[in-house]
């Protein structure tokens, strides 16, 4: 079964004929990373689900990002990208990610700001305007 393409972030696609007797739908990120660890952590948001590649290069070398799925199960549309204000090489944002609502929590575990590897979290809004880092 082929994935279909659904625009500028995501292809959704079914992974087996079991999977589709199951109604899974596998989410997968438009433009390939190797290595990126997209799908590492992942957690469900209101009108949608964020998606960790705590070692994508989009913001910066290895700096990760989180990918936002809006939609509901089986009906994922547009994957915005989403990075710190800060973003910087190795800092591995997106190793985990946590959402409540309109609220999501992501760890940044390699982030250097207090000194080598100290870590760090980031708390963003989920607005209509998109995501606003608190």
């Amino acid at each position: 079964m082929q994935p279909l393409l659904l625009g500028a972030g995501l292809t959704l696609g079914l992974a087996s004929p079991l999977a589709a007797q199951c109604g899974a739908q596998k989410v997968l990120p438009i433009v390939y990373e190797a290595g990126a660890q997209f799908g590492s952590s992942l957690s469900f948001v209101d009108g949608g689900m964020a998606v960790g590649a705590w070692l994508s290069s989009v913001f910066a070398l290895q700096g990760g990002a989180v990918f936002l799925a809006e939609g509901a199960p089986g009906s994922y549309s547009l994957a915005v990208p989403v990075g710190p204000a800060d973003a910087s090489s190795g800092q591995r944002f997106g190793r985990a990610v946590d959402g409540a609502g309109k609220w999501l929590a992501v760890g940044a575990d390699g982030d250097g700001a207090l000194g080598p590897d100290a870590g760090a979290a980031y708390v963003f809004e989920l607005t209509p305007n998109g995501p606003a880092e608190r």
